[in-house]
């Protein structure tokens, strides 16, 4: 076989293949999490209920960092989350219950 004519791969071409240390992956979801947490208490004054939409932060980055089904765990936690919070400012209302919940996972 003539090896003229086989491809290497160059070294600009090839896929980046890193993985963030496991340490590493729970200090990023620690910290976006925390970061909405005091984003949720201190922007619901002024934001009212849409500053729910933030919870995307976390779910996003857990699922970029560990994948889909993750991401999806995630979603399911911070709905869960939401009602913790919204309890914590004094506004769980039925309302955010029900029908919050397809909107959170639409």
């Amino acid at each position: 076989m003539d090896e003229s004519h086989q491809t290497k791969p160059k070294a600009g071409l090839t896929r980046f293949a890193a993985q963030p240390h496991p340490f590493q992956v729970g200090v990023m979801l620690a910290l976006t999490t925390t970061a909405y947490v005091l984003a949720f208490i201190l922007l619901t004054p002024n934001w009212g209920l849409s500053v729910a939409a933030l919870a995307a932060l976390p779910i996003m980055a857990a699922g970029w960092l560990l994948g889909l089904r993750v991401g999806l765990l995630a979603g399911f936690l911070a709905f869960l989350l939401n009602l913790l919070l919204f309890q914590l400012v004094g506004r769980l209302t039925e309302a955010i219950v029900f029908q919050g919940l397809p909107g959170h996972f639409a």
